[in-house]
């Protein structure tokens, strides 16, 4: 067992902290605030465009919300201003493991390279695997990589889940290397095609169970429902671009509905944001007022009262004779009759994201007016980001991992001076790279809090610090990028400013970099660095953010664990 500090509170960093938790190490977050999560719209992204168009090549339509070449390949595509993407991006993938593949492939210098295709997946597995609100994507990996069923190594610690599993068990022995021919041959693992809130689509490869009937199909028949009250959201936009869009063909129609959403005083409340709808259509007291608080401590769980119970991490509204879910308030009813009332037969019902904080209240407004209902991302704040999140941090506080906001990580102490190579170039000539052993080790990490600066003492150091929208790097009036922690070597790939970041070894260890930006050797031992502060992507064009977080979670979790290991075998044999 090692103490790990994580600096950084985003998907990267909480899916980090969970992984070396479930392995017995005793773990810390330390952050100045939350991350991206509630910013995300609430799926797991791997990758979603191609350059060449090599993902799309095999396929036909399918009935489930993926889509194929024969789905989009009516010659239109290479129409840039229809996509509003270059001519060179414009095909979305299908077949998800293929595409890795060719990706890593023809993109060796991104951070997918040095995860590898398998820590990505796995990565995903182990996230979905764990949330409740994603139950049917754990049969999507079932001919990739099954869940485990063995027990965690420290089963007085960790859950009895299967995803809390050794890291080993979910990726295999080799989890660096590219899947397979044979593996990509036979994986059902597809992207989905999801409508955005301006009407445009996005390809998802993981979505919670909110989103499934929000994959669009080819033939089927939508039925797009704005609420009044909602201005982030205009139905008859949506639909007539779903309409036009060149990717999948399909019919649509829209309508406008008010819910009664109570104000903080007497009356109904004109204009309401996302989070407040979600409020009052989670239970019966979430609404006696839009700024209020129940005390709830798990935020996703909306507002539990004394009442109300947890499982699986959620706050639900049951009933004393029954295990059914029971809470409906008005806003509630009122927009489940509305949706009967508005739908057509065979026709799909797609709504705003603002379907409850809870997932279960999803769950029952799809039950009550008995036809398929998908939510629409909405712009942020993200009512699916935020169920995300929540339920992170809720598993964090479970797993007793501490987690220190408005703390800031200023600076690391090393157990040797810090040699010159992490922040100034290393001659080409010098490529001898000394072993782990032969390394500087952190020992602790330098924390800003209230009162002062103190010391963390750290066996590991996971950096999960995000890149320039949250401080983590910083450019200066010279064009220079640098790493606001200890100043790592930072990568800028052809000039791309939004591209920069550090280079990794396949530990996820930050590596120098030689005078004409090709990486050496580590810099650090013990540090290690997962999401965006990885240089060589570009997520959000790409489609690869959550991929990139979870990746090198895994792959920095297992280091981390082997390391630990490495480190408990020499003891037990110099006490032998």
């Amino acid at each position: 067992m090692s103490n790990v500090v994580v600096i950084g509170a985003g998907l990267a960093g909480l899916a980090s902290a969970l992984m070396l938790a479930d392995n017995g190490h005793r773990v810390r977050i330390v952050a100045r605030g939350w991350g991206g999560l509630l910013l995300s719209k609430g799926t797991i992204d791997i990758l979603g465009w191609s350059g060449d168009g090599s993902a799309t090549r095999d396929g036909s339509a399918t009935g489930d919300g993926s889509f194929s070449s024969d789905t989009i390949g009516d010659g239109n595509l290479s129409t840039a201003a229809m996509s509003g993407r270059s001519s060179e991006r414009d095909q979305p993938v299908h077949a998800l493991a293929p595409a890795l593949a060719d990706f890593i492939a023809a993109h060796p210098e991104h951070p997918y390279a040095a995860i590898g295709a398998e820590r990505v997946l796995a990565g995903a597995q182990w996230l979905t695997g764990r949330l409740p609100f994603f139950s049917s994507v754990s049969r999507s990996f079932a001919s990739v990589l099954p869940l485990p069923s063995s027990a965690p190594s420290s089963p007085s610690s960790a859950p009895s889940s299967p995803s809390s599993a050794p890291l080993s068990a979910i990726a295999g022995e080799d989890a660096s290397r590219a899947p397979s021919k044979e593996m990509a041959t036979s994986a059902t693992l597809t992207n989905k095609l999801l409508p955005t809130a301006i009407g445009s689509v996005q390809p998802s490869a993981f979505v919670p169970d909110s989103m499934l009937a929000s994959a669009l199909t080819a033939g089927e028949h939508y039925l797009i429902v704005g609420i009044s009250n909602l201005k982030d959201f205009h139905p008859q936009l949506v639909a007539d671009n779903l309409a036009a869009s060149p990717y999948v063909p399909v019919h649509t129609r829209a309508v406008s509905i008010t819910l009664p959403i109570q104000s903080d005083h007497s009356g109904y409340n004109v204009d309401a944001t996302g989070t407040a709808i979600a409020r009052c259509l989670d239970s019966t007291n979430a609404c006696n007022s839009l700024s209020g608080n129940s005390g709830s401590s798990y935020a996703g769980s909306a507002h539990c009262s004394e009442n109300d119970g947890i499982r699986d991490g959620e706050c639900t509204t049951r009933s004393r004779s029954n295990d059914s879910f029971t809470a409906r308030s008005p806003e509630f009813i009122s927009l489940a009759q509305q949706l009967k009332d508005a739908v057509h037969p065979g026709e799909i019902v797609l709504v705003p994201a603002v379907l409850g904080l809870n997932s279960q209240t999803y769950t029952a407004l799809s039950k009550e007016i008995g036809v398929p209902v998908g939510e629409i991302p909405l712009p942020p704040p993200s009512i699916p980001g935020r169920r995300l999140h929540d339920y992170l941090v809720h598993e964090c506080r479970e797993r007793r991992i501490d987690i220190m906001l408005n703390a800031e990580a200023v600076g690391v102490t090393p157990d040797a001076h810090l040699s010159a190579q992490s922040n100034s170039a290393i001659p080409v000539a010098a490529s001898s790279e000394p072993s782990t052993a032969d390394l500087p080790q952190i020992r602790s990490v330098a924390v800003r809090v209230a009162g002062g600066v103190k010391q963390l003492r750290a066996d590991a150091v996971v950096y999960a610090g995000g890149g320039f929208e949250s401080g983590a790097l910083e450019r200066d009036s010279f064009g220079r990028v640098r790493d606001t922690l200890c100043s790592l070597a930072v990568w800028s790939p052809d000039g791309e400013i939004f591209g920069s970041g550090v280079r990794v070894d396949r530990s996820m260890r930050p590596l120098a970099l030689r005078s004409d930006g090709s990486p050496s050797s580590a810099i650090f031992a013990n540090l290690y660095c997962v999401g965006s502060i990885l240089g060589g992507a570009l997520p959000w064009d790409e489609g690869s953010g959550e991929g990139i977080a979870l990746g090198s979670a895994f792959a920095a979790a297992e280091a981390i664990g082997q390391q630990s290991n490495q480190h408990s075998n020499q003891q037990s044999k110099e006490n032998y």
